[in-house]
């Protein structure tokens, strides 16, 4: 049996209003990264008084990446996120996919979506592309976002920010 190339999801359109809030409040995020706002903008305008943040990774990278495989919790933490990523990263996120390329399961409060960006590591200059899942859930009432999960890819992050030193650790 052949496999596809490329797996679509299949979405299905919205059917209640708090879904339409939770997409709405979702691709809005995605599309002010590319801008990019500040984190205390982002944070205001998107998320819970609570926000937590998981980059989901490899707790031995952590060394080199030290925004991964862990959770930030609250808005001190979540500002937080933001430095230490962009002390170690460069990101040039792709344009946000549209808005029909979100997934809602309003019962479970989630929203997922695939993006892609371009990166590279502030160290080295060394650059990649790739692409990645967020995962939003913990929405309130008011549709704001209590947790951003991501999941991307922690290899070629650590091999671009490694200085070509196999192996090697901090």
């Amino acid at each position: 049996m052949n496999s596809p190339k490329s797996l679509q999801p299949v979405v299905l359109p919205p059917t209640t209003d708090r879904a339409s809030k939770l997409i709405a409040t979702s691709h809005a995020f995605a599309k002010a990264l590319e801008t990019p706002l500040s984190p205390e903008d982002l944070l205001s305008k998107f998320f819970t008084s609570s926000p937590k943040i998981t980059e989901h990774g490899p707790a031995w990278a952590r060394n080199r990446l030290p925004f991964i495989a862990k959770t930030y919790f609250g808005p001190d933490e979540f500002v937080e996120y933001f430095k230490t990523l962009s002390e170690v990263l460069f990101m040039k996120p792709d344009p946000t996919p549209a808005i029909e390329q979100f997934a809602v399961q309003v019962n479970a409060g989630l929203v997922i979506v695939q993006g892609a960006g371009g990166f590279k590591s502030v160290k080295t200059g060394k650059s990649w592309k790739e692409t990645f899942i967020w995962k939003f859930s913990e929405f309130d009432q008011e549709g704001k976002i209590g947790h951003w999960e991501i999941w991307a890819d922690p290899l070629s992050a650590w091999n671009a920010v490694n200085d070509g030193q196999a192996g090697a650790s901090a």
